[in-house]
């Protein structure tokens, strides 16, 4: 489906539920919601917070946490007059401790910043009440949060997605093929019971008695240390990137054995997400000059809104590997070029958990997920 037809039916699609969400009164009055990031972060976390202020003006009442890794004064007026006005509550969260916290047990850093690292304890600082919900700076927020915020957790601790390209690497930390491995750019944290079981705690036990350094740092410290206690929502909450550019029929038959979501849950998803990840692309993100991101066009409409709207787009600079990747991608039918991709993303991922469980690797600055 072509971008502006995709666009069109997106917008066609969240009018029509926003309308029932006005008519209808929500079981969760109050919604809380954060995120974390650097000064390189702010302009794409602008346009996140852009598309959920704009489409979720029916909430009775939504605070906004944001805990900031070195953002200038620039910044912060700039998401401070984008929220106020909106008519919304704005919190600067201290993330100082919390950044020293991270460094102190161990946990690596991502590309050079622990500001990743800010979701693990952040949930810790708040009163047990409600529900809390973490989002990516490089998350796209296309309908209203309502059906999130009153998902039914049936008794976990907290609601996640499925991780869509990590194929069978979750065997290699130990999960079954039938054990949810979930992607951490959209977490709902249930404050009552992240108290009662003192999750800030079991994660700090985890790093210090069993281990701190994984490939996907908070996500795998996140997967392994609840495991059992997270409850998997459907796709459109956390919408990644492979099921706009790939067809169900080309992603099935490479993802591997584990178990995922059904064909019908991803078509619903395709036609009607809530919540679309845009992470990496062929090396690129949204925001990068002459992308080939699946998600462009809808970024792009929510940069131009925001207070970044004169942002200039620079090349990734990802170096010669993502340049031949995206000649292959144009270049070879989309079923191998997937398979291609998929077989070199496990491999590495494998390979990387074998070193840090052997002690001989740290892990890179720049390694995550790659579509």
């Amino acid at each position: 489906m072509a971008a502006g037809s995709w666009l069109l039916q997106l917008r066609q699609s969240h009018a029509a539920a926003d309308e029932n969400n006005r008519k209808g009164n929500s079981l969760v009055s109050h919604w809380q919601v954060f995120y974390q990031f650097n000064e390189n972060y702010a302009p794409y976390a602008g346009a996140s917070l852009t598309s959920l202020l704009e489409n979720n003006r029916a909430a009775q009442r939504i605070t906004v946490y944001l805990l900031l890794e070195n953002v200038s004064d620039e910044s912060r007026k700039k998401l401070q007059a984008l929220v106020q006005g909106y008519g919304r509550e704005l919190v600067f969260a201290e993330s100082s401790a919390l950044l020293q916290k991270a460094d102190a047990l161990g946990i690596p850093q991502y590309r050079g910043s622990s500001a990743a690292n800010l979701r693990l304890f952040f949930p810790d600082t708040l009163a047990p009440e409600g529900r809390l919900l973490y989002l990516d700076s490089d998350t796209i927020i296309t309908g209203s949060l309502q059906p999130l915020f009153e998902a039914d957790l049936g008794g976990s601790w907290l609601g996640m997605v499925r991780d869509s390209m990590t194929g069978d690497y979750p065997a290699a930390l130990g999960f079954g093929p039938n054990e949810p491995y979930c992607n951490s750019g959209m977490v709902l944290f249930d404050l009552p019971a992240w108290h009662q079981n003192r999750c800030g705690q079991r994660i700090v036990d985890h790093v210090k008695q069993v281990r701190a350094a994984y490939p996907n740092p908070d996500q795998d410290l996140l997967n392994m240390v609840f495991r059992g206690h997270i409850a998997v929502l459907g796709p459109e909450f956390n919408f990644q990137p492979c099921h706009r550019a790939y067809s169900d029929k080309v992603f099935f038959a490479n993802r591997g054995a584990r178990r995922y979501y059904t064909e019908a849950e991803l078509k619903n998803a395709r036609l009607h997400p809530v919540v679309l990840h845009t992470y990496r692309f062929l090396g690129e993100f949204p925001w990068h000059k002459n992308n080939l991101h699946p998600d462009c066009a809808v970024f792009d409409e929510y940069l131009a809104k925001s207070p970044w709207k004169d942002y200039q787009k620079q090349p990734a600079g990802g170096g010669t590997i993502f340049v031949v990747e995206k000649w292959l991608y144009r270049l070879l039918p989309r079923a191998l070029f997937f398979k291609i991709l998929c077989c070199q993303q496990q491999r590495a991922f494998c390979q990387l958990e074998k070193q840090l469980q052997s002690g001989n690797a740290a892990r890179p600055a720049n390694n995550e997920k790659e579509i």
